[in-house]
């Protein structure tokens, strides 16, 4: 995924569902290259994010009257009085502006697919500049904030993979965000050059210093085609079959090991073996039906698992 992880996550940790989930579908259209799409919610995050800017800065947007022309020179105005932004962000809000009327009102674009290509790559490239300048003015802030009450928050280990299309990310963003919400705080194993003779013993120590563990799983590998037990009379010819990481089921079990509550969520296509079997299992195996239509489930998980604990 090209789009930087650590950047979505402070977005997610400090923008409200109006401006979080244009720029979700907007940077998902970019990663899938459906330019046109990802040009329109570019521009409806923009403006959601001009307005929401501005009234941080003290200005009326609920007025009748106000549009996104007299916002942007509204913020304009609170520049020259009280400097916030340099001059070249400014100058992104009025291109960003123009390619958006361009889209919306000349529906001729349409039929131009390199100006389309153009157009929506301009409005990410810029969107991605202002985020950079937004979030790390607030990084200060929101460490300050994050710092308060971190400590009370249970530790809980994730056991998942790591995710490689934007969905996935969205959805683990959005999951970690909503446990902590609750007063979890999910742990991830962190690996590095030491621990490549070693990593079972990292995941070990890990999970004993946390409360609990919730298995997460998400496609890694898609079989088109598989023949199981070739050669004996119980052979069979499958097709489509989903497979997630080894390594959770590994993880599973170390957490299983050492006497923790374990908790299991996964997409409903991922194959029932090992900690996912539907059948054979002591622990209940909850399945997402789709990764962005997913929101009661997910709640309901939650709350089970900050219930047991």
């Amino acid at each position: 995924m090209k789009t930087d992880i650590k950047l979505i996550t402070k977005a997610r940790n400090n923008f409200n569902e109006l401006l979080f989930e244009p720029l979700k579908n907007h940077i998902i259209r970019v990663e899938k290259e459906e330019y046109y799409e990802s040009a329109i919610w570019g521009a409806i995050f923009f403006e959601a994010f001009i307005f929401h800017l501005a009234a941080q800065k003290g200005a009326n947007v609920s007025k009748k009257s106000v549009n996104l022309n007299s916002v942007i020179e509204e913020l304009r105005k609170i520049n020259n009085q009280a400097k916030f932004i340099e001059d070249g962000y400014l100058k992104y809000f009025d291109s960003i502006r123009d390619t958006r009327n361009g889209l919306m009102h000349h529906t001729e674009i349409n039929k131009n697919k390199n100006l389309i290509e153009s157009d929506a790559n301009s409005i990410h490239n810029k969107i991605i500049e202002i985020l950079k300048w937004y979030l790390e003015t607030l990084e200060v802030e929101v460490k300050s904030k994050k710092a308060i009450g971190t400590n009370d928050l249970i530790p809980v280990f994730i056991s998942t993979i790591s995710p490689h299309t934007p969905e996935q990310v969205f959805f683990q963003e959005e999951f970690y965000y909503k446990l902590e919400e609750n007063g979890l705080k999910p742990i991830k194993v962190e690996f590095d050059d030491f621990d490549k003779k070693d990593p079972m013993n990292k995941v070990k120590e890990t999970i004993e210093n946390c409360k609990a563990t919730i298995v997460l799983g998400m496609e890694r590998s898609h079989a088109y085609f598989i023949k199981t037990r070739e050669g004996s009379d119980k052979e069979s010819e499958e097709t489509h079959i989903i497979h997630t990481s080894g390594w959770l089921h590994l993880e599973a079990g170390m957490a299983i090991a050492s006497g923790q509550n374990i908790f299991v969520l996964c997409e409903k296509n991922i194959i029932g073996e090992g900690i996912f079997d539907r059948d054979w299992n002591s622990y209940p195996v909850i399945e997402i039906e789709d990764l962005d239509s997913c929101t009661d489930i997910v709640d309901k998980f939650i709350e089970h698992v900050k219930r047991s604990l």
